[in-house]
């Protein structure tokens, strides 16, 4: 199994001088095994992805602009096959086709997916699905707006991905985000800020890189800290990255992660 992370940049993309080793795009990651691949989230990170010629299938975490902005540019590249939009719903959401309707082709963006790309699906689920060989769970994050965790395997691979991003630490879905996670092969986690800086941000919806380190030793779990603060630095980065021990990483665009870790 493979995890590429192809945008690890929280709430707004930025591309500054000070940010080009780590990254400006915001979330987008790919899971592969094989030749089957998961792509999660569609937010700029999009552009360090080619469409397949086949059939594509992109799992939302949440409705965040951030998280879907690049999906009419990917579309847009997409020449063949039929791409799925698939997401975890709660009891009394509504369909993610019937909100991505209220932002694409609206006041908010001049066209519908659906027009950019004809052969595009929609598919809500509950708490698990399955998507060729893939077996996806789904959980609830604390985000401002809902937003779910996926757990991800592969029917050729005994590796397991874990998606908890975005999510806020310190309520009691943390108990049973623990038992999510357990025995993941690796853990991609919203380290958007330090532990010094969250007392102003508390209740944005995002946790500390520290925290995600507490939540992987916990559970003895490799942690990828990502969805980094718009404004966090190449430098402020390095900082981060030494201060990580164990089997640990920091995640910057471009990261390509072979499981297991060695």
């Amino acid at each position: 199994m493979q995890v590429f992370f192809a945008g690890t940049r929280g709430a707004y993309p930025t591309f500054r001088p000070a940010n080009q080793k780590t990254g400006g795009n915001t979330n987008c990651v790919t899971v592969s095994v094989g030749g089957d691949r998961l792509i999660i989230d569609g937010g700029t990170g999009t552009e360090n992805i080619s469409p397949s010629d086949t059939d594509d299938t992109i799992i939302l975490s949440h409705f965040h602009l951030d998280h879907l902005i690049g999906l009419p540019m990917f579309l847009t590249r997409k020449e063949r096959g039929s791409c799925s939009i698939v997401k975890a719903v709660g009891p009394s959401s509504a369909s993610t086709k019937t909100v991505l309707a209220k932002i694409f082709g609206t006041e908010f963006f001049p066209v519908p997916l659906e027009v950019i790309h004809p052969a595009l699906e929609y598919h809500d689920f509950d708490t698990q699905t399955q998507i060729g060989k893939w077996s996806v769970s789904a959980h609830p994050l604390n985000h401002p707006g809902g937003g779910f965790g996926y757990r991800i395997s592969h029917r050729d691979s005994e590796q397991i991905f874990t998606h908890l991003l975005d999510h806020e630490h310190g309520t009691q879905i943390d108990h049973g985000l623990m038992d999510f996670a357990r025995g993941s092969s690796l853990v991609a986690w919203d380290g958007c800020y330090e532990s010094d800086i969250y007392p102003n941000v508390k209740g944005f919806g995002h946790s500390t890189w520290e925290q995600g380190v507490r939540f992987g030793d916990t559970i003895g779990s490799p942690v990828a800290i990502s969805g980094h603060r718009f404004n966090r630095t190449d430098e402020e980065c390095g900082q981060i990255e030494g201060q990580l021990t164990g089997p640990h990483l920091l995640a910057r665009d471009g990261l390509l992660v072979d499981l297991p870790l060695v």
